[in-house]
């Protein structure tokens, strides 16, 4: 990040707004501590996942599988789901 600043990227820039970077350069500015700037974050992150949660329940359609994308049973489920909407 100081690096990406002294390079003269803004510190307002869209691309700094992404979870995360927003609250490094608080922190390098000096406008919170390190720690603050980590729970910061984790709240931001969770309020963003809130948010995803709320609108992907209101798409029609959308077929929920339960689990982690590294597991092969959640896999073979996706692939099933898959297969049914190809037809």
């Amino acid at each position: 990040m100081r690096r990406l600043l002294k390079q003269g990227v803004p510190a307002n820039s869209s691309a700094l707004g992404a979870h995360g970077y927003r609250r490094v350069v608080e922190h390098l500015n000096g406008e919170r501590d390190l720690d603050s700037a980590i729970e910061q974050t984790r709240l931001d992150v969770r309020h963003y996942a809130k948010r995803q949660l709320t609108w992907f329940r209101r798409e029609p359609g959308v077929e929920w599988v339960d689990g982690f994308g590294d597991d092969p049973l959640v896999q073979d489920r996706v692939l099933e789901l898959l297969r049914q909407v190809a037809g």
